[in-house]
């Protein structure tokens, strides 16, 4: 476990709400209807009927145009559970956009994390994919991606929350298009293992019950540490390519069963084979290679153990029960 103070770039975090910027760091930003270790307490469900569907993400696109040590709580952040575990690092620009956070890297310009909450029915969706990719208005000009950085890019407008956990409904499908969602992927990893991963979860939702998500790019170094520095960057804006992508998850069971898990999958133009276990390693792992602190307002009993650990029985129910 590591203090949630660690981060990529150090710097305050900035909240943007339509108008209003909040400074605060280290903020407790779980659900506001129960205490965040209440292991009872479900999240939110959107109870939209329709069948699960694992269609493709995000396949076949190139960028074509088609300070201060205070924390504030708004009625907004505290009743999301994207963030219910704990923000993982307190740098760069907030963005609560109701269905995922974004916590935006203004300097290069795609986000440092995404995290959501995912349950099985939230998942019952039919809703089409929009396709209405677009420059976050939250953001001001020069502080964001624009679809012309990507334009002929060679690489794809990469979600890192996926288009398919948010056909509930259409303002969640469109949200998730926000180029504030994306990074440059590679059209190996983004329509290939990155996709499977994606499938992945879905499924493990579907089996558990419900997850916490949290996604993002790193610039990882020579020596495997994310450094900060991207390899590449793209565009007029300077956007930039990660080396890597990760994803932590952390799920609950009815009988609040916890398993945690973590992936990381380079973004090559080579080609990647295997399943997406074969990308996994230990959340432990991925605190020390990211500096980031993932669900640590779980219980440290909870947490200690099940971030110590892989299981191969991914994405079905961990096979292990640690206390």
């Amino acid at each position: 476990m590591l203090s949630h103070h660690h981060h990529r770039v150090c710097g305050p975090l900035a909240v943007g709400l339509g108008l209003v910027v909040i400074v605060f760091t280290g903020a407790d930003l779980g659900c506001s209807h129960s205490s965040l270790v209440d292991h009872a307490e479900a999240g939110p469900a959107d109870t939209t009927a329709s069948a699960f569907d694992e269609n493709a993400d995000d396949a076949g696109d190139q960028g074509s145009d088609s300070g201060p040590d205070v924390w504030t709580f708004t009625d907004s952040l505290s009743d999301t559970c994207n963030i219910r575990w704990g923000i993982i690092c307190d740098s760069g620009t907030f963005l609560d956009k109701e269905y995922f956070c974004i916590n935006h890297d203004d300097e290069w310009k795609i986000p440092y994390w995404v995290g959501y909450y995912l349950c099985d029915s939230n998942l019952q969706g039919t809703t089409d994919r929009t396709d209405d990719y677009r420059p976050d208005p939250e953001l001001p000009s020069g502080l964001r991606a624009e679809l012309y950085d990507y334009k002929y890019s060679g690489y794809d407008r990469g979600h890192m929350a996926p288009a398919a956990c948010f056909k509930r409904n259409l303002d969640a499908m469109s949200t998730s298009f926000l180029l504030s969602n994306m990074c440059p992927q590679t059209d190996e990893l983004n329509r290939e293992e990155w996709k499977y991963l994606e499938e992945d979860v879905r499924e493990h939702v579907g089996i558990m019950g419900e997850a916490w998500v949290f996604t993002g790019p790193l610039f990882l170094d020579e020596f495997g540490m994310n450094d900060g520095v991207p390899p590449d960057t793209i565009g007029p804006s300077g956007v930039g390519v990660p080396s890597h992508c990760f994803k932590a998850i952390l799920s609950r069971d009815p009988d609040s069963i916890y398993c945690a898990y973590a992936f990381i999958m380079e973004n090559t133009f080579d080609e990647i084979t295997g399943t997406s276990y074969d990308f996994m390693i230990t959340v432990d792992q991925l605190e020390a290679i990211t500096h980031y602190n993932f669900f640590y307002l779980l219980p440290d009993f909870i947490e200690d153990v099940i971030e110590s650990r892989t299981d191969a029985a991914w994405p079905d129910i961990c096979t292990w029960v640690p206390w």
